[in-house]
Protein backbone atom coordinates (compact mmCIF):
# COMPACT_ATOMS: atom_id res chain seq x y z
CA UNK A 1 0.00 0.00 0.00
CA UNK A 2 1.27 3.55 -0.78
CA UNK A 3 1.21 5.79 1.66
CA UNK A 4 -0.66 8.20 2.73
CA UNK A 5 -0.28 12.04 3.57
CA UNK A 6 -3.05 14.00 5.31
CA UNK A 7 -1.81 17.81 5.03
CA UNK A 8 -3.21 20.68 6.54
CA UNK A 9 -2.27 24.24 4.80
CA UNK A 10 -2.96 27.82 7.23
CA UNK A 11 -2.47 31.19 6.77
CA UNK A 12 -2.63 33.15 9.88
CA UNK A 13 -2.83 36.86 10.76
CA UNK A 14 0.35 38.37 11.00
CA UNK A 15 -0.27 39.31 14.68
CA UNK A 16 -1.16 36.10 16.40
CA UNK A 17 1.84 33.81 14.09
CA UNK A 18 3.87 33.02 16.86
CA UNK A 19 1.35 33.11 19.54
CA UNK A 20 -0.33 30.60 17.45
CA UNK A 21 2.53 28.77 16.50
CA UNK A 22 3.86 28.14 19.88
CA UNK A 23 0.42 26.44 20.74
CA UNK A 24 -0.26 25.08 17.66
CA UNK A 25 3.92 22.91 17.75
CA UNK A 26 4.02 22.49 21.75
CA UNK A 27 0.36 21.26 22.54
CA UNK A 28 -2.17 20.78 19.78
CA UNK A 29 0.17 18.52 17.42
CA UNK A 30 2.22 16.41 20.19
CA UNK A 31 -1.41 15.64 21.64
CA UNK A 32 -2.65 14.66 18.04
CA UNK A 33 0.24 12.36 17.67
CA UNK A 34 -0.34 10.87 20.57
CA UNK A 35 -4.03 10.39 20.02
CA UNK A 36 -4.61 9.14 16.38
CA UNK A 37 -2.63 5.91 16.18
CA UNK A 38 -2.94 6.00 12.49
CA UNK A 39 -0.45 8.79 12.15
CA UNK A 40 3.05 7.78 12.82
CA UNK A 41 4.98 10.99 11.95
CA UNK A 42 4.10 14.81 10.86
CA UNK A 43 6.36 17.69 10.00
CA UNK A 44 5.95 21.63 9.92
CA UNK A 45 7.28 23.55 6.68
CA UNK A 46 6.78 27.30 6.47
CA UNK A 47 6.82 28.92 3.07
CA UNK A 48 5.18 32.16 0.67
CA UNK A 49 3.04 31.93 -1.81
CA UNK A 50 1.76 35.50 -3.57
CA UNK A 51 3.87 37.40 -0.49
CA UNK A 52 1.49 35.68 2.37
CA UNK A 53 3.42 33.26 4.66
CA UNK A 54 2.47 29.76 4.24
CA UNK A 55 2.53 26.74 7.62
CA UNK A 56 1.99 23.02 5.89
CA UNK A 57 1.32 20.26 8.64
CA UNK A 58 1.77 16.47 7.11
CA UNK A 59 0.75 13.86 8.80
CA UNK A 60 2.03 10.81 7.15
CA UNK A 61 -0.79 8.00 7.81
CA UNK A 62 -0.66 3.97 8.06
CA UNK A 63 -3.54 4.13 6.20
CA UNK A 64 -5.29 5.40 3.30
CA UNK A 65 -8.71 5.74 4.73
CA UNK A 66 -8.37 8.78 6.32
CA UNK A 67 -11.90 8.35 7.82
CA UNK A 68 -10.47 6.02 10.91
CA UNK A 69 -8.28 8.52 11.44
CA UNK A 70 -10.47 11.47 11.30
CA UNK A 71 -12.62 9.78 13.42
CA UNK A 72 -9.72 9.32 16.01
CA UNK A 73 -8.73 12.98 16.09
CA UNK A 74 -12.24 13.82 16.76
CA UNK A 75 -12.55 11.79 19.90
CA UNK A 76 -14.62 13.02 22.91
CA UNK A 77 -11.49 12.82 24.61
CA UNK A 78 -9.87 15.44 22.26
CA UNK A 79 -12.69 18.05 22.63
CA UNK A 80 -11.04 20.60 24.77
CA UNK A 81 -8.04 20.37 22.28
CA UNK A 82 -10.39 20.49 19.40
CA UNK A 83 -12.64 23.15 20.56
CA UNK A 84 -9.30 25.71 21.02
CA UNK A 85 -8.12 24.95 17.44
CA UNK A 86 -11.62 25.97 16.24
CA UNK A 87 -11.52 29.17 18.52
CA UNK A 88 -7.80 30.03 16.36
CA UNK A 89 -9.83 29.23 13.59
CA UNK A 90 -12.02 32.06 14.00
CA UNK A 91 -9.87 34.79 15.56
CA UNK A 92 -6.47 34.33 13.63
CA UNK A 93 -6.73 31.64 10.76
CA UNK A 94 -7.17 33.10 7.38
CA UNK A 95 -6.93 29.95 5.16
CA UNK A 96 -7.44 26.63 6.66
CA UNK A 97 -7.57 23.59 3.95
CA UNK A 98 -6.89 19.68 4.68
CA UNK A 99 -6.09 17.00 1.81
CA UNK A 100 -5.38 13.73 1.72
CA UNK A 101 -2.82 12.81 -0.84
CA UNK A 102 -1.55 9.94 -1.52
CA UNK A 103 2.04 8.87 -2.85
CA UNK A 104 2.84 8.26 -6.30
CA UNK A 105 6.56 8.29 -6.62
CA UNK A 106 9.63 8.66 -3.61
CA UNK A 107 12.80 8.38 -4.70
CA UNK A 108 16.00 8.90 -1.93
CA UNK A 109 19.74 9.45 -2.66
CA UNK A 110 21.95 6.99 -1.73
CA UNK A 111 24.06 7.92 0.83
CA UNK A 112 26.71 10.55 -0.32
CA UNK A 113 29.53 10.62 2.82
Amino acid sequence: MARAIYQVRLVLKQELEDEFNAWYESQYMPSLMAAVPHFYSARRLVGEVNGERVYITEYETSTDDMAIAIAEMRTPERRTVNAEFYAWKERGITVHESVKLEERLFIRQPDRS
